[in-house]
C-alpha cells in the first residue's frame, strides 16, 4: 500500500472517529452551564442586537469580544450539538499539543501523554461546564508549531486564540514573544497581524471599555456565578492540595521558557511536562 493511500485511510478513520465522538457528545452529554448561560446566550443576544457586550445583558461574559466569532458556528446547531462542537474543538486542542510533544518523543510516549492530557480533573471540569479553555490549549499547540517551523501564520492563529482569555495566558504569550525575538520584522508583523487587527477594532468600537468586565466581576453576583466548580469540589472531597494549580502553572511556564532558550534544543521531557499540566 503506497504512502498516499495510507495517509488517506488514516484521515478517513480519524474523521469517522471524530464524527462518532461528536454524535455521542451531542446525544448524551449534559449541557454545561458556562456554554448555556454565558457563551451561547450572549452570542445569540449579540446577534439579535440586544447587547454590545460588557453590559447588563451580557453578565458573566468577561472574554475578549472576538470570542463571539469562536462561538458563532455553534449557534446554528441545537444546544446539545452546539456544545458538542465546542467539546470537539477542545479535544482537538489537546491532540494538537500531544502532536507537538510526540514529534520530540518519536511517538514513544504518545499514548501515555494523551491519557494524562485528557483523563484528569481539569478536562472533566472543562467538558462538563462547556468552557472554552480547551481553545487556549489549541492556541498553545498551534503557536508552538508556528515557532518550531518558523511559520508566522500558525503562530498568528495561536496568538489569536490565546487572546480570548488574555489574563490566563500572559506567561505563555511572553514565551512565544521571546521565541520569535530574532525573527525578521516582516514575519513578526505577520504573526501579530490577526491579533493586532482585532485590537484596533476593539479600541475603535468599545472606546476603551476594557476595564468594564473587571468591574462587573466585582460588582455583580448572579445565580450562574454561584454554580459549583465540579473539579474544585472533587479536589476538596479528596483533599487535593490547594496550591497544586499555582505549582503547575509555575512548572509549565519554566519548562516552556527552557524550550525557547536560543542556546538549547527543546527536550522532550520539558515540553511533555508543560503540555501535561
Amino acid at each position: 500500500m503506497n504512502l498516499t493511500m495510507t495517509n488517506f485511510l488514516r484521515v478517513t478513520i480519524f474523521l469517522l472517529v471524530l464524527s462518532a465522538v461528536f454524535v455521542v457528545f451531542g446525544e448524551y452529554w449534559p449541557l454545561g452551564d458556562d456554554y448555556f448561560f454565558t457563551f451561547r446566550e450572549v452570542t445569540e443576544s449579540f446577534l439579535r442586537g440586544e447587547t454590545r457586550l460588557y453590559d447588563s445583558n451580557s453578565v458573566g461574559f468577561y472574554n475578549a469580544p472576538w470570542t463571539i466569532l469562536v462561538i458563532l458556528p455553534t449557534v446554528f446547531m441545537s444546544l446539545q450539538y452546539g456544545e458538542a462542537l465546542l467539546i470537539i474543538a477542545s479535544l482537538l486542542g489537546m491532540l494538537v499539543s500531544v502532536a507537538a510533544v510526540s514529534k520530540k518523543n518519536n511517538d514513544k510516549f504518545t499514548l501515555l501523554i494523551i491519557a494524562l492530557a485528557i483523563v484528569n480533573l481539569y478536562m472533566f471540569d472543562l467538558l462538563t461546564r462547556g468552557n472554552i479553555d480547551g481553545l487556549l490549549v489549541l492556541g498553545i499547540g498551534l503557536g508552538w508549531f508556528g515557532v518550531e517551523r518558523k511559520n508566522p501564520i500558525l503562530l498568528g492563529i495561536g496568538l489569536w486564540l490565546l487572546s480570548i482569555k488574555p489574563l490566563n495566558v500572559v506567561l505563555p504569550t511572553l514565551v512565544f514573544m521571546k521565541a520569535i525575538w530574532h525573527w525578521p520584522g516582516s514575519d513578526k508583523l505577520k504573526a501579530l497581524a490577526p491579533l493586532g487587527s482585532d485590537l484596533l477594532d476593539l479600541f475603535s468600537r468599545f472606546r476603551f471599555r476594557l476595564a468594564h468586565p473587571l468591574y462587573q466581576s466585582f460588582s455583580r453576583k448572579t445565580s450562574h456565578d454561584q454554580s459549583p466548580n465540579h473539579s474544585l469540589a472533587i479536589a476538596r472531597a479528596t483533599w487535593f492540595p490547594a496550591g497544586t494549580g499555582s505549582m503547575a502553572l509555575h512548572t509549565r511556564c519554566n519548562c516552556l521558557w527552557i524550550c525557547t532558550d536560543q542556546n538549547k534544543e527543546c527536550g522532550s521531557k520539558n515540553f511533555s511536562i508543560s503540555a501535561i499540566y
